[in-house]
């Protein structure tokens, strides 16, 4: 017999009308459960997406902040240099690996995305439901319907707080968030703890929302199983061996290398959203530099990435500056890009602990705009 107190948690953020499906095919495949399904976003949602739903709740403002709010400049340099966290764009049997120099300072929507869940815990738990089922972007067909409903038993049955999925291709700490079940007064208690200065501090450098997620759950007395694939790769295995006493390690003998699939073997997924994707032309997300050591010399890659029928054509000027303040005569970069369009060139000078001044300009409804932004090396 299922719980009579327990909910189902969707969380959403449907910018995009491909996003808008998936939350509708989410909570469709939700009322199989017969539980109460509260949504929760940083965004309006218009009436007509949400009939079958028990109550659409807006979070609050979806405030975008960055480590550099919070760290200085070295810190900022060091993580760029130290995070775990690549980018490779594949051509021709090659690879290029490049991480984007604005990473630390660009504005994102974490600290967003940690009110979030905070405001869904608090709201659950205050209307007196004692265990959840959180889900996102999964459609639940008969079977998976079925295993939710024996989760849910089983954080009452067997006194868990948490029952959680972890992910070993993206390293040690990393909570995986579609799907997972637990106690309402646990979770609202540990992310009523929250804090933005926290959340730079303890997962730098890497300021992965998940590997946030993860050590909170080990700082904060509780019994949680965690799922793990056991068919890992060899530098994956020394991942998960340490644990609070009070875990339990299920390992999963699992066909694919989805996180979904240790709760729900047999779910395939038809529709993901993309987080690149935006409904309007976002330079953030388009504009891509990246100036890494590489040998004895810097690799400076510029890449206009094509995400949305948005894109535009990109004008990237890039100069190095001397402690003087002057700039690197000889070494400045002047780039015209067509959206998809990249460019990799080496640097030869000693560039390290410089100052690099990026302009960037792009017509945007026959309207000239530019800027301007100087990082760390």
């Amino acid at each position: 017999m299922s719980l009579p107190n327990s909910c189902v948690i969707i969380l959403t953020y449907p910018n995009t009308e491909n996003k808008i499906n998936i939350l509708l095919k989410t909570i469709q495949s939700a009322k199989k459960l017969n539980k109460p399904i509260f949504v929760f976003s940083n965004m309006d949602i218009e009436k007509k997406y949400l009939s079958d739903v028990n109550e659409f709740i807006f979070t609050g403002e979806n405030l975008m902040v960055s480590a550099s709010d919070y760290l200085s400049n070295d810190k900022i340099t060091l993580a760029r240099n130290t995070t775990k966290y690549r980018f490779h764009l594949e051509f021709d049997e090659n690879i290029i690996t490049y991480i984007p120099i604005t990473y630390g300072t660009e504005k994102s929507y974490y600290w967003a995305v940690i009110k979030l869940y905070r405001k869904s815990f608090e709201y659950v738990y205050n209307k007196g439901y004692t265990n959840f089922m959180l889900l996102q972007e999964l459609e639940l067909g008969n079977e998976e319907i079925k295993l939710s409903i024996d989760y849910l038993n089983e954080t009452h049955s067997s006194n868990l707080d948490g029952i959680i999925a972890v992910d070993p291709s993206m390293g040690e700490n990393h909570l995986t968030d579609y799907v997972f079940f637990g106690k309402t007064k646990w979770w609202n208690e540990l992310f009523q703890t929250t804090t933005v200065e926290e959340f730079y501090n303890l997962t730098f450098p890497n300021w992965s929302v998940e590997e946030y997620f993860y050590k909170k759950c080990k700082e904060k007395p509780g019994n949680i199983k965690f799922k793990i694939r056991t068919d890992l790769e060899m530098w994956e295995k020394k991942f998960y061996c340490d644990f609070p006493s009070s875990w339990i390690k299920d390992e999963i003998n699992c066909l694919t290398r989805n996180t979904f699939n240790l709760f729900y073997p047999k779910l395939v997924l038809t529709e993901s959203s993309n987080n690149w994707d935006t409904p309007y032309f976002d330079i953030e997300k388009s504009l891509i530099v990246s100036i890494l050591p590489f040998n004895e010399f810097y690799q400076i890659f510029v890449w206009n990435m094509s995400i949305s029928e948005y894109d535009k054509n990109i004008n990237v000027n890039i100069n190095f500056i001397m402690d003087d303040n002057s700039i690197i005569e000889n070494e400045n970069i002047n780039l015209e890009l067509r959206p998809g369009f990249w460019n990799l060139q080496n640097i030869n000078k000693n560039i390290k602990s410089r100052k690099v001044i990026i302009k960037y300009s792009y017509l945007d409804d026959e309207k000239l705009i530019t800027n301007s932004k100087t990082y760390h090396l």
